[in-house]
């Protein structure tokens, strides 16, 4: 035995050990389950982005997603305004789009 040390290190009491709440067990389990789905999606999620850059697909696709999204709001903000003129001059969507040779869709 050695007796360099103070007795206090010697001979330690053990520590008190914390009281366990059962709900407290189920949500550190929880925690841990989410987790690894968390990893598991994740490692998917890489595993899917690998593809795509195999594929050739790059972030300069995001500028032409871009060009798509301003695309479909000029689209959008259009038929809005056909809709308006339909109801002003009482006829369908279907003749103001023969009248303006727009592709009926």
């Amino acid at each position: 035995m050695d007796h360099t040390k103070p007795r206090s290190k010697l001979y330690r009491t053990p520590k008190k050990l914390k009281k366990v709440d059962s709900k407290e067990t189920s949500t550190n389990l929880e925690l841990k389950s989410r987790y690894e789905r968390l990893q598991k999606e994740n490692s998917k999620l890489d595993k899917e982005i690998e593809g795509l850059e195999k594929d050739g697909v790059t972030e300069d696709m995001h500028l032409q997603m871009e060009a798509l999204h301003d695309y479909n709001e000029m689209k959008d903000v259009t038929q809005v305004v056909l809709g308006y003129l339909a109801d002003v001059e009482h006829v369908t969507l279907k003749e103001l789009h023969q009248r303006y040779n727009l592709p009926i869709e």
